[in-house]
């Protein structure tokens, strides 16, 4: 439900872009787009918003602990999980694409310590899942500042 939404500010910060929005009117959209989808999907949320790397809307929504009542706040830092998958996956196929590398290529031509045990894992296998890396987060290891 999160991505969903997500992807619906995502979405309609395009559409507003593409369609002529003035970007003077762009905090006003947003923040009516926001207020009245959060409370279905969300507590709270922190939104940012670049243009030419410069931010042009940065603002928090809602709740960070509604059991604390503690408001969400621009500088909050989120773990993101899985969101960032279909931007990775999209920007190593371009990299194929241009020829740059390819699918079968073995992660220690990138991580060149990386151990393989004896097994070769492939850009394929980082992008389909299949590598048989262990998820980091079943691991008995500390982790420095992932203490959110």
């Amino acid at each position: 439900m999160l991505k969903s939404f997500y992807c619906l500010v995502v979405s309609s910060f395009v559409l507003l872009n593409t369609h002529g929005q003035n970007q003077k009117d762009l905090p006003d959209s947003l923040d009516e787009l926001i207020t009245s989808r959060l409370a279905t999907v969300a507590p709270g949320c922190v939104v940012l918003v670049a243009r030419h790397g410069n931010v042009i809307y940065k603002k928090a929504f809602g709740k960070a602990s509604l059991e604390l009542n503690v408001p969400m706040q621009p500088a909050m830092i989120f773990r993101i999980g899985s969101v960032t998958k279909q931007y990775t996956a999209v920007a190593i196929l371009q990299l194929i694409e241009q020829g740059k590398i390819s699918l079968q290529d073995s992660i220690q031509k990138f991580v060149h310590d990386y151990p393989s045990k004896g097994h070769t894992i492939t850009v394929e296998n980082l992008l389909t899942h299949t590598s048989g890396i262990t998820d980091y987060e079943v691991l008995d290891i500390h982790i420095p500042n992932a203490n959110m």
